[in-house]
């Protein structure tokens, strides 16, 4: 039995899953996206007009921010189209090329874990309490 590598496509009844996970997580980034660039359009609305603005846009665009980042990675991670060096790819041992692919996906793993960490933060901190009770806690 041969080893599979990171370049052959997966076994073909995964297929079709895969392309309807892609299109539900573009589908989110899509969305995310327009409810950030909306939001953030209307905070800098309300700051020339005479009127209070609303202090949950900005709370709004900062989660679509989260989610346009989880969701657009995962595309990128899947399709293997994150950030990579090409130059790398032409280096005639495998083995040096798979030491950097390695590092390069412990590196996408480590800083993943970050932003769950962060986005947990950002959820559950005072912040996100202080929005919820509309207390001046800043």
């Amino acid at each position: 039995m041969s080893e599979r590598t990171a370049s052959e496509a997966p076994p073909r009844w995964w297929t079709p899953w895969v392309r309807w996970i892609t299109r539900i997580e573009l589908a989110l980034g899509a969305v995310a996206l327009v409810i950030m660039f909306v939001l953030v359009l209307v905070q800098a609305g309300q700051r020339y007009l005479p009127v209070d603005g609303w202090s949950w846009t900005g709370e709004l665009s900062r989660f679509s921010l989260v989610w346009l980042t989880f969701t657009v990675a995962g595309v990128l991670v899947t399709s293997d189209s994150h950030i990579a060096l090409q130059l790398v790819d032409s280096i005639r041992k495998p083995i040096v090329v798979r030491a950097v692919r390695i590092f390069a996906c412990a590196t996408v793993a480590v800083i993943s874990v970050g932003f769950a960490i962060e986005a947990w933060e950002l959820m559950t901190g005072p912040g996100a309490t202080c929005a919820r009770r509309r207390c001046a806690c800043r």
